[in-house]
């Protein structure tokens, strides 16, 4: 393993830093399955240059193979097996110099969610957006489809409210900040038993009438 340590003040141009005053910055060329040459800090956390981009175009491939099919679940719901399988996976690909293992992790939830809003955009201009490989389940790219045409109505009627007849699913939006807002003005200490529920059915019947 080649280290060519550094300032962080000296970090290239375009460079992603994210680490305190006090970590050094290192040029650090793998030695596992595949060689490449990385910036890395003391700290483990490893930095955007153009020299590691072999690196994290690794870590995007996996993380579309192992989170592909549950791209809508948030990632803190993610099963953690597929999580370490993901961080095993770039240790055997590259080595361990001394990654930090949330930042490598992190570096795949910002790209999972990135492509997450990037799909949703796509399939709510035109819902003929041809599924990508990676999401292999039909149901999940359903989904998608389904929230791209409930964002398409919307979007040409912001008056539009989703109805349940016919069996349909409604769907509502989130009521938490409204609700804990006015619990934090009533106070918590005055609320009974089932009080938060009962003030978040209030917020929901308040903005969403069935029509």
């Amino acid at each position: 393993m080649k280290e060519n340590n550094d300032t962080v003040a000296n970090v290239p141009i375009g460079a992603s830093i994210s680490t305190s005053k006090t970590a050094t910055v290192s040029s650090v060329t793998t030695r596992g399955m595949q060689e490449v040459t990385i910036l890395l800090t003391s700290e483990g956390n490893v930095l955007k240059d153009e020299k590691g981009i072999k690196f994290f175009h690794f870590i995007f491939r996996r993380a579309e193979q192992l989170f592909g099919n549950t791209i809508q679940v948030d990632w803190r719901k993610q099963a953690n097996n597929k999580k370490n399988e993901l961080f095993a996976d770039v240790i055997k690909s590259f080595g361990n110099p001394g990654f930090n293992k949330e930042v490598i992790l992190d570096i795949a939830r910002k790209y999972i969610h990135s492509k997450r809003d990037n799909l949703r955009s796509k399939l709510t201009k035109d819902l003929r957006y041809p599924r990508p490989a990676w999401i292999t389940d039909q149901l999940v790219w359903d989904e998608l489809m389904k929230d791209a045409k409930f964002k398409r109505k919307v979007h040409n009627n912001p008056n539009y409210r989703p109805s349940a007849r016919s069996g349909g699913k409604r769907r509502l939006r989130d009521t938490t900040k409204a609700t804990q807002a006015r619990v934090s003005s009533i106070g918590s200490h005055k609320l009974g038993s089932g009080g938060y529920n009962s003030i978040r059915g209030g917020m929901v019947s308040k903005y969403f009438c069935l029509y």
